[in-house]
């Protein structure tokens, strides 16, 4: 039953792989009966980190979803404005060692989570890819931070605060999947600081030049006509 059941499922992966690799083929959403907007819904996951934590490394995964509306001025031009929440952050461990507890795994939790508008200029340099390049505003709605080892730290959110807006440049590349289906793939920097030198706690990050999110987003998106 189980091999069975294996080859049912390596089947139904192999039937939707040629579902969408015969829809690809037949259509190109761009330039087929190309109309001025498109409207659509994006989905996916954030990977990311906070450049100027005691960590380092892309560790924190969380959501990113919501609403993208494209223009398309020319054959090989379009822009694109797109509302979305993003959950971002930074995660660590570090093997450390203690006069009171020996060897132990230090771990840090960090969540930033935003209401996002990303503006992009587009260029469909094939008739199943386009790349992109633009920037970002975003308005931080909620952040918790928390450093779990072997002595209690507290990490005060009055004081180790957040900036509230986010500025960041953005990098894309997109390739038709299916009929009205893309997977979407972007890399994100903040162009400023999301937390001042000055207000990283000590144990858990370093001062000059505070605090940065950089972010690879990898999504679905749907759009119609």
């Amino acid at each position: 039953m189980k091999l069975a059941g294996k080859y049912t499922a390596s089947l139904a992966l192999l039937l939707m792989l040629g579902i969408i690799k015969a829809n690809a083929q037949r259509s190109n959403f761009f330039t087929e009966n190309r109309k001025s907007f498109y409207g659509g819904f994006v989905g996916g996951a954030n990977i990311s980190t906070v450049n100027g934590d005691s960590y380092g490394g892309y560790h924190k995964v969380g959501f990113n979803a919501g609403g993208i509306v494209y223009v398309q001025f020319a054959e090989h031009f379009g822009t694109s404005v797109s509302l979305t929440y993003a959950q971002k952050g930074s995660r660590g461990a570090q093997l450390k060692y203690s006069m009171y507890v020996d060897s132990f795994m230090e771990k840090y939790y960090l969540d930033l989570n935003y209401v996002e508008v990303p503006v992009m200029l587009h260029y469909f340099q094939h008739p199943k890819l386009h790349v992109g390049v633009g920037a970002a505003y975003a308005r931080l709605l909620s952040s918790s931070e928390e450093l779990l080892t072997d002595q209690p730290v507290y990490i005060n959110p009055d004081l180790y605060v957040f900036n509230k807006d986010e500025f960041s440049g953005l990098l894309q590349v997109a390739y038709q999947l299916g009929k009205n289906l893309f997977i979407d793939g972007r890399y994100q920097y903040s162009l400023k600081p999301v937390r001042d030198w000055d207000k990283i706690h000590v144990r858990v990050g370093y001062g000059a030049p505070g605090q940065y999110n950089g972010v690879f987003s990898f999504r679905l998106m749907y759009l119609i006509k």
